[in-house]
């Protein structure tokens, strides 16, 4: 078996804290379900320098953590004194709302990064039941998580853990693990051109527009509108990155917007943010602004 590949390793400076994050691709077998896998460490001296609660954006992917250090924090985005703990390993749902998050004393987690379309051979029910939802491993698929977590609470080296965390992935999806061809045609589609249409998609795909609605809420868990809109998102925030001004029409062009006004109400909508209170908030870490 081709083994995971390590694509980085990155040494994050915020301040005066050290942040340390590698990430690795999947073997050929699960790349096309899997994004990437993740390594994300930052002790609790460390974290006291930097905020405890950040606001991680939603890009269309679905997510698998497993925390190796302390509970983390998911805040109520309407109310943040109430939220809910996390302790060991947890599922994040597709979404199209922003997750306010924070760990109580350090991070120390692995995490896998679906693509879109990719968690459904894992989950083996529709990815919809999970949409926007933050659910224990434990209720999904019993003692797999818990048992995981160990394994790579075993392995002392970084880049052993990923092959752990692949092999137990290869495990979970047995033989489920197969391309929906059509869903995997549908994303390329869109990634290829965030300003695709979903009339354009159907009719690329043969499909009606109902059957492909159909796909995408058991395979993917969002809309093919909804995903769309998030690719448009996601390249607009990564096209902004470090810079210090904006022209908001050119990114509106650039990001595959029909004008700035739908721009300005996709960065209300998925960051909760006007763009320009997004440039203020943006943290270093990708997909992740201040609260």
């Amino acid at each position: 078996m081709q083994g995971v590949t390590p694509v980085s390793q990155h040494h994050t400076f915020l301040q005066e804290t050290f942040l340390v994050h590698f990430e690795a691709l999947p073997s050929r077998r699960l790349s096309p379900f899997v994004e990437r896998f993740l390594h994300v460490e930052c002790s609790p001296e460390e974290s006291r320098l930097y905020p405890q609660t950040d606001k991680l954006l939603p890009d269309g992917t679905a997510s698998l953590i497993f925390n190796l250090g302390y509970p983390h924090r998911f805040f109520d985005n309407d109310n943040l004194s109430r939220y809910t703990m996390r302790r060991r390993c947890w599922l994040t749902g597709a979404r199209s709302e922003p997750i306010v998050l924070g760990a109580t004393s350090g991070t120390r987690i692995m995490g896998v990064v679906f693509r879109p379309g990719g968690l459904f051979p894992f989950l083996r029910t529709p990815a919809s039941e999970v949409t926007g939802h933050i659910l224990e491993s434990e209720d999904l698929w019993g003692s797999w998580g818990e048992c995981t977590c160990e394994r790579l609470a075993e392995t002392a080296n970084i880049h052993a853990r990923f092959a752990v965390l692949e092999k137990a992935l290869l495990e979970r999806a047995g033989n489920a693990l197969h391309v929906e061809r059509r869903i995997a045609a549908a994303v390329g589609l869109i990634d290829s051109n965030p300003g695709v249409t979903v009339t354009h998609i159907s009719d690329t795909l043969g499909l009606t527009r109902r059957h492909l609605s159909r796909l995408f809420a058991t395979h993917v868990g969002l809309s093919p509108k909804s995903l769309a809109r998030l690719a448009r998102f996601r390249l607009a925030t990564r096209t902004i990155g470090s810079r210090d001004s904006v022209d908001w029409a050119s990114l509106a062009q650039e990001a595959g917007y029909f004008d700035q006004s739908h721009l300005i109400a996709d960065f209300r909508e998925f960051a909760g943010l006007a763009p320009e209170a997004y440039l203020r908030k943006r943290t270093p870490f990708d997909g992740f602004v201040a609260v």
